[in-house]
């Protein structure tokens, strides 16, 4: 059981890895937006008279040997659920992966979703609060000045949320939080550019670091999504109801 698990860590390792090297900018020139197709699923099948092939076209700027990766899974199997409550809908101000700007992804698997203060902010995934912290204001600038809360889940890993209201936080480390449950109030906080924002990502492993962060999107939208599974910059993600 031992030697599968570390297999299995093995390859979450290598996919990750793999993934990183776009945000490295292998595929795409360094600092050119991120314009990608839409599909509603990460895969398109071809047909031909002999035999019937599944193609995985990357989204411009992406690394072209990240298919066979294959880091994110399907939305109906994932995890995690849009870290706002049911019946709200927000756009994705910043996708995975970006560079060319500042405050940009360059080297995180996360997502920035627009959020105005006070918006309410549930867990994606149930897990135990392992950090936090509300004391900073919301003026929108100040590196590493974000307030947060850090979840860890049963496999281990970890889920950021930040750039919260201050003193807006309602969860305690130690404590555990349900999935969909209210963790805080989206902000202001910390190096936003000045626009409120929820930033989430996930991390492999804690004590976090960008290296080991974990490719995700959510059973409870509809999509878009591009072609390797991950949200797409500028469209609307409503949360959808959902079962446990």
């Amino acid at each position: 059981m031992r030697a599968a698990a570390a297999v299995q860590r093995a390859a979450v390792r290598s996919a990750a890895v793999a993934l990183l090297a776009a945000c490295a900018g292998e595929g795409g020139a360094p600092g050119s937006p991120v314009s990608v197709s839409t599909t509603t699923a990460p895969a398109t099948a071809t047909t031909t008279a002999a035999t019937t092939a599944t193609t995985l076209e990357p989204p411009p700027g992406k690394n072209p040997g990240l298919p066979e990766a294959g880091p994110f899974r399907g939305p109906a199997v994932s995890d995690y659920i849009l870290p706002y409550p049911v019946g709200e809908a927000y756009y994705l101000m910043q996708s995975y992966c970006v560079s060319g700007r500042p405050g940009a992804h360059s080297d995180q698997l996360a997502y920035d979703f627009y959020m105005p203060i006070g918006a309410e902010v549930v867990a994606a995934r149930g897990g135990w609060v392992v950090e936090m912290r509300e004391s900073h204001p919301d003026t929108g600038w100040g590196t590493a000045m974000e307030n947060y809360v850090y979840i860890e889940h049963a496999d281990g890993t970890v889920a950021f949320y930040a750039h919260l209201m201050q003193h807006g936080v309602d969860v305690e480390v130690g404590r555990w939080v349900d999935q969909g449950a209210r963790i805080g109030a989206g902000g202001n906080s910390g190096n936003t550019q000045n626009t409120p924002h929820l930033h989430f990502g996930v991390y492999r492993t804690w004590p976090q670091y960008e290296e080991m962060g974990v490719a995700v999107n959510f059973r409870n939208t509809p999509g878009p999504l591009d072609t390797l599974g991950g949200l797409l910059v500028n469209r609307l993600y409503e949360a959808l109801p959902w079962e446990g």
